[in-house]
């Protein structure tokens, strides 16, 4: 339960503030739209196109439950 909810912690947190700060330094750049083109930066970063493919492990902990989950997962797809 713990572990959920400092994963949850992080996820939220990254979430929150790595958009905002692409944001921040679209508006710095005087950049139109630089808030929803920050929101789409920070996306793109978080998601698994970027974030995924440089630390896999970890995004899978952070956003996707952990590798255990998935594991657990992919066995119970392959029994069904």
């Amino acid at each position: 339960m713990l572990e959920l909810v400092i994963h949850s912690s992080i996820q939220y947190t990254l979430l929150l503030f790595i958009p905002l700060l692409f944001a921040v330094i679209l508006k710095l750049f005087k950049i139109r739209s630089w808030s929803l083109l920050g929101g789409l930066l920070g996306g793109v970063l978080l998601g698994p196109a970027v974030f995924g493919a440089f630390a896999p492990d970890y995004w899978e902990g952070i956003f996707q439950g952990g590798v255990p989950a998935r594991v657990q997962y992919e066995q119970f797809v392959q029994t069904s």
